[in-house]
């Protein structure tokens, strides 16, 4: 037998709610439920604070809160979860509306039996699954875990736009592995890709929760700061200099202890770009000018004002 599947049932009817755990506790032998039963909005927000479900089964007419409102708010609360409706809705316009602000399915009360039921609960949190790793495959680097260059640029591109609705600044840094050609010529490609993991280890080690680090392409990686910082600059410094000490430490690759340097720019907008490509340009072009310096250097892109600065 399988693992119960936790499912939060948000009902108001007392009735209905009965029926559904007597119909969802029927099926017996492939696998369980676990039915966690709620009858306002407002408490299932809160049991789902609480632990983990594997979907949520929600009828659209609560007390608290009625209509497709009821799956925005919970999506908002918990993007990943499943969820299926079930209501006394037979409307094709508000299922359409529903779908389109997450639910998996749309089921009216009384149309179809409990077989119909359980296999939509199923079949949502598979599809849900699916859903996950698709975006996972999309949006993630395979080798290192990190966040991939596309999921970078799209969170940088809101960033900015943030920054410019509330004219505040945005910082990134680009981080390049020195010499990181030598180690695969020399050890291979085998211990170049380790190189590459535990520098994504060791930068997700400091990485504050606020912050989005990405493998942006080969030994290249990207650091998105939150800029709560009241100085933008000197926070900056102080995470630069945190990566440099991290990626001091010997690398062990194989039977082999090598030491890596790095060089990394900075930029920060809107004193030196304002976009998201130019942003990565004049990062790039900072972290060349922070190498020809020497290893373990970082260096600021200049403002449309001045030259660079190390």
């Amino acid at each position: 037998m399988q693992p119960a599947l936790n499912i939060l049932h948000v009902e108001d009817d007392p009735g209905d709610a009965l029926l559904m755990q007597e119909i969802l506790m029927a099926e017996v032998g492939i696998s369980t439920f676990d039915v966690v039963h709620v009858e306002s909005l407002k408490d299932a927000i809160t049991e789902l604070n609480k632990r983990g479900f594997n979907a949520v089964l929600l009828d659209l007419g609560l007390r608290d809160v009625s209509g497709v409102d009821n799956v925005r708010i919970i999506k908002e609360e918990n993007p990943d979860i499943p969820i299926v409706v079930l209501t006394g809705v037979d409307n094709e316009d508000i299922a359409m509306q529903a779908l389109q602000k997450g639910a998996q399915e749309y089921l009216v009360k009384g149309h179809g039996d409990g077989k119909v039921i359980r296999l939509a609960i199923k079949s949502s949190i598979q599809r849900k699954a699916v859903e996950r790793q698709l975006y996972h495959q999309a949006n993630y680097d395979e080798l290192t875990g990190l966040a991939n260059r596309r999921l970078f640029m799209e969170h940088l591109e809101k960033a900015l736009i943030k920054a410019k609705r509330w004219k505040r600044e945005e910082a990134l840094m680009f981080l390049d592995l020195n010499n990181f050609k030598t180690i695969n010529d020399t050890y291979g490609h085998e211990a170049g890709n380790e190189l590459l993991k535990q520098t994504a280890s060791r930068l997700s080690s400091i990485l504050r929760e606020s912050d989005l680090v990405a493998r942006y392409g080969g030994d290249e990686f990207m650091w998105l700061l939150d800029n709560s910082a009241a100085d933008i600059k000197q926070g900056c410094e102080t995470v630069a200099n945190k990566m440099i000490e991290i990626m001091n430490e010997p690398f062990i690759l194989g039977n082999n202890s090598n030491q890596i340097s790095v060089s990394i720019g900075i930029a920060i907008y809107p004193d030196c770009a304002d976009d998201a490509a130019s942003m990565i340009d004049v990062a790039d072009m900072a972290m060349y000018k922070a190498k020809s310096h020497g290893a373990n250097r970082y260096c600021f892109a200049p403002s449309v004002k001045t030259s660079l600065l190390l």
